[in-house]
Parts: C-alpha cells; structure tokens; sequence
C-alpha cells in the first residue's frame, strides 16, 4: 500500500509548480513539506514510535500523504499549505 500511497503522491509531488502557478502555491505547498519536515524529523519520530509503535506511526503517516493528495482536488492556500504542513 505504501508503494501505491507514495507513487501518487510522488506524481502529484511532480507537477505541483504546473498545475498550481496561481501566487506559486505548489510551489509555496512543496517548500512547507520539506520545511516542516526537516524540524518534524528532528523531534517527532523518536516519540511517536515510543508512544504509537511503528506499524501505527506508518498508518499515520499514510492517512498524513493522503490528506495531502485529497487537498489537491481543490487547490486553495487554506488548503494546500495546512495538509503541507500535517504531512511534512
């Protein structure tokens, strides 16, 4: 499921400074993604896992990429940029 998950949100991932160019909201979303998980990564995984175990941390995560692709149907900065910063 994960290699599924990921290769639609690595296609939409793609082509987000095409399909969203209004005010450089794709690429404003990607920025937030790799912002938010740059400082997530620092602390939240250690906890996380100690608190969900791995197999619902992975869950997470997923619900985490889907929330993100789902926010793409309607492309809005109230949108995008919070399903960005829940997945990063």
């Amino acid at each position: 499921s994960w290699v599924f998950l990921f290769t639609a949100y690595s296609s939409i991932a793609s082509l987000q400074s095409s399909l969203n160019t209004v005010n450089g909201l794709g690429t404003a979303s990607l920025s937030t993604i790799y912002v938010t998980l740059i400082l997530s990564c620092i602390f939240l995984p250690t906890i996380l896992i100690k608190k969900f175990t791995v197999k619902w941390t992975i869950f997470g995560s997923q619900l985490c990429y889907l929330l993100y692709i789902a926010a793409n149907i309607y492309p809005q900065y109230y949108t995008l940029l919070p399903a960005a910063i829940i997945l990063g």
